[in-house]
C-alpha cells in the first residue's frame, strides 16, 4: 500500500486530487482551467497548485499530509470560527485531511526588505501571540497533539540517560506547569515562510496570517520561541541573550496580564529547554511515512536530542 511520498506522486491519487479540486470549485460556480500542478512533495506533506476561473479568477492551492498530521485542517477550521482573519481559512477538506484553499497572496520572506525584517517580525510575533493568548482563554478543544510540560519531560527521560540534562528538563516543565501562563497552541514552525504578509508595511501585519499548522501542538506556548526567536542568528543562545532582546519583548506584549516581565522571560528560557523535545516530536511525525526520501531528513530528531541535552547542561552550569 502506498503512503506519503509514493502516495502523493501516483496517478490514482492525482486523478481524485483533481476530482475533488473540480467539485470544490463548481460548488463556488469556478472551474479549473489548467492541469494540477505538483509544486512540492516532501516525504510530510505535498502541494499542489491550480488556477481557476468563473465569477472569479485566481489561484488556489491542494495539502495534503503524512497521517500523524491530517489534524491540520480541522485545526484550521477551529482556529478560523473566531480568528479567521488570523490563519488561512480553506474551502473545503476530505475524510483524508486534505484541504484546498486559495491563495493568501506574498509571505513575509518574499515581501519584506531586509533591512525591515527586525521590525516587521517583532510587529508578527506580537499579533501571534494575541492568538495565542486568545485560544488560552477560550475553552476551544483543539484536534492537535497534547504535549504538556509534564508528557514532555516524562519523554526525554526515555530517550536519554544522562540524569543531569533529565534532571534540568523536568525541573523546567514543572515550573511551567505550575506557572501563570496557561496551555495554548504552538505552532513550533514559526518563521518567515509561514506568514502571508501582504507588503513591507507596519499596516499590513495588521492583516498577517499564519499557516503550515502541521507540526504545531498544544502545550506550553513560550515554546514557539525556539523557531520565533531563532530567525536571523542560526545559533540561539539559552538564556535568551540581548541580541533577542526586541523580538522577545514583542512576542511577550500580549501576555503581560499574566506576570511581570521578569517572570515572563524566564518561563521562556524554561520553555527554551522543553522546546528541543517538542521539536523531536514534531519531526517524527512528519517522518512517519518510511521512504526513500525519509532519509534525507532521518538526522532531525537525534540532532534536536543533542540540543535538548546540550541546553540543559548549559543551564546547569549557570544554576
Amino acid at each position: 500500500m502506498l503512503t506519503g511520498s509514493a502516495l502523493w506522486r501516483s496517478e490514482p491519487w492525482l486523478a481524485q486530487a483533481r476530482d475533488f479540486v473540480d467539485a470544490t470549485l463548481a460548488a463556488r460556480g469556478l472551474r479549473r482551467n489548467a492541469p494540477l500542478e505538483t509544486v512540492r512533495v516532501q516525504p510530510w506533506s505535498a502541494n499542489l497548485r491550480f488556477s481557476y476561473s468563473g465569477r472569479s479568477d485566481g489561484i488556489g492551492w491542494y495539502k495534503a499530509n503524512v497521517a500523524s498530521n491530517r489534524f491540520e485542517a480541522d485545526l484550521i477550521a477551529a482556529l478560523a470560527v473566531d480568528h479567521a482573519d488570523r490563519v488561512a481559512p480553506h474551502w473545503a477538506a476530505n475524510d483524508a485531511g486534505d484541504f484546498i484553499s486559495p491563495d493568501y497572496g506574498s509571505v513575509l520572506g518574499e515581501v519584506v526588505a531586509e533591512e525591515n525584517l527586525g521590525v516587521r517580525w517583532a510587529s508578527v510575533l506580537t499579533r501571534y501571540a494575541e492568538l495565542q493568548v486568545f485560544v488560552a482563554q477560550s475553552d476551544l478543544e483543539l484536534p492537535t497533539p497534547r504535549y504538556l510540560p509534564s508528557d514532555v519531560a516524562d519523554e526525554f527521560d526515555s530517550r536519554t540517560d544522562d540524569l543531569l540534562a533529565r534532571e534540568v528538563v523536568r525541573a523546567a516543565a514543572s515550573r511551567l506547569a505550575a506557572g501563570p501562563v496557561p496551555m495554548s497552541i504552538q505552532h513550533d514552525d514559526l518563521h518567515q515562510w509561514n506568514v502571508f504578509l501582504g507588503a513591507d508595511t507596519a499596516q499590513a501585519v495588521d492583516s498577517a496570517r499564519f499557516f503550515d499548522w502541521g507540526d504545531s501542538h498544544v502545550g506550553h506556548p513560550f515554546a514557539s520561541a525556539q523557531v520565533g526567536l531563532d530567525q536571523f542568528d542560526e545559533d540561539l543562545t539559552w538564556p535568551v541573550g540581548p541580541s533577542h532582546d526586541e523580538l522577545l519583548a514583542a512576542y511577550l506584549l500580549p501576555w503581560r496580564g499574566y506576570a511581570d516581565d521578569a517572570t515572563l522571560r524566564s518561563l521562556v528560557n524554561d520553555a527554551l529547554l522543553i522546546a528541543p523535545v517538542s521539536r523531536i516530536f514534531s519531526w517524527e511525525r512528519a517522518l512517519a511515512d518510511p521512504g526513500p526520501e525519509s532519509a534525507e531528513w532521518a538526522h532531525r530528531p537525534g540532532q534536536w536530542l543533542d540540543i535538548a541535552i546540550d541546553r540543559a547542561h548549559a543551564a546547569a552550569r549557570l544554576s
